[in-house]
């Protein structure tokens, strides 16, 4: 068993960053997301 690609993904605060990143990470469902942003 392989164990599956981690992927950072940085974005937020304006839509222009976070609809985006959203969007490559429903692509890669595979992927081991991890997410750096500010919670607000």
């Amino acid at each position: 068993m392989t164990e599956p690609i981690r992927l950072l993904i940085a974005a937020s605060g304006t839509g222009g960053h976070l609809f985006p990143a959203l969007a490559l990470a429903q692509q890669l469902p595979d992927y081991e997301i991890i997410w750096l942003g500010v919670p607000d």
